[in-house]
């Protein structure tokens, strides 16, 4: 099945035939979530599924293209979206209190039962962006995925990333996302430009880590429920491709490393991506997922998904 029609690197067009059905996702704490599963509704068997996490306050709407492409290979593709977060968002943030440790042990978890069920016997790849990275492996998933792409990975410690973001960033978590969020209590960061609105309980985690291992800002973190998360990123197994950009200032090459550090099981392929060697003016921490980049780089993670079939699920 072709995923699409390429042109150099022009625009990706998605498959015609590929639809896009939206979910409704019940999660063991009783949240509904939404999401978008991308397929073609006419394919009688699926050897592969993807679940694809977002990164931490990046509305599923911006990886459409890519759910697409995947979808037209022959990969459904579903994305979700976080409670507070875009298809998830029910209304005003205050008074949802939402954490990390929430995203990560309900919503994670409920996406990848809802796509096994859907696609029961497929072989399912956790493809994710970013911090979903580090929610996908510390979710209670009991072996669904298979094996993982992680694009730009990155625990979001500040540390980490690279000037001037490094103060800059630290000024604007500390500061302006703290005292804001426990004034109005959510962090109206859509407002700013910058992704989506978080809810008061992911801000203030956000703004009070200072260190590489989060359990030691423990503000707003149930270390119970981190420890568990942190158990299950150690026990996570399966070949993982690990893409990054040699100009992302926030998946830099110590937050990849930190990130790969966080389960020591996975058999990681690293490739990272130099713009001037691929031609490309500028990559950073969004650029994979660009549809001009559609030719060049997608078909990456494409062949890792499907390289390891399985005996294909009826639909």
């Amino acid at each position: 099945m072709s995923a699409g029609q390429y042109h150099g690197r022009s625009v990706f067009t998605p498959h015609p035939a590929v639809v896009r059905e939206a979910q409704r996702i019940a999660t063991s704490d009783g949240y509904v979530l939404g999401g978008a599963l991308y397929h073609v509704p006419a394919q009688q068997t699926v050897d592969h599924a993807v679940l694809f996490s977002t990164g931490g306050g990046i509305k599923g709407e911006i990886y459409r293209y890519f759910a697409m492409y995947l979808a037209g290979a022959g990969v459904p593709t579903l994305v979700y979206d976080y409670r507070g977060i875009g298809w998830s968002r029910r209304g005003s943030l205050r008074g949802l209190r939402a954490t990390f440790e929430d995203w990560s042990e309900y919503d994670c978890a409920a996406a990848a039962s809802h796509l096994q069920r859907r696609f029961a016997g497929a072989q399912i790849t956790c493809v994710a962006h970013s911090a979903g990275g580090m929610i996908a492996l510390g979710a209670p998933t009991d072996g669904i995925f298979k094996q993982y792409v992680f694009i730009a990975p990155t625990t979001g410690f500040l540390g980490d990333f690279a000037m001037p973001w490094k103060p800059l960033l630290w000024i604007y978590n500390r500061h302006l996302m703290m005292w804001t969020a426990r004034a109005i209590g959510y962090f109206p960061q859509g407002r700013f430009g910058i992704d989506e609105d978080l809810p008061y309980g992911v801000a203030v985690q956000r703004a009070t880590r200072t260190t590489p291992d989060v359990e030691d800002s423990s503000e707003q973190w149930d270390l119970e429920r981190l420890r568990k998360i942190k158990r299950n990123a150690k026990q996570a197994r399966g070949p993982a491709m690990v893409l990054s950009a040699s100009d992302d200032p926030w998946a830099t090459e110590d937050a990849v490393k930190r990130f790969i550090f966080m389960a020591p099981q996975l058999a990681p392929i690293r490739r990272k991506l130099v713009p001037d060697e691929l031609g490309v003016p500028k990559l950073a921490h969004m650029g994979f997922f660009r549809r001009r980049y559609c030719a060049l780089l997608w078909p990456m993670a494409l062949a890792f998904v499907v390289s390891s079939p399985l005996p294909a699920a009826v639909m």
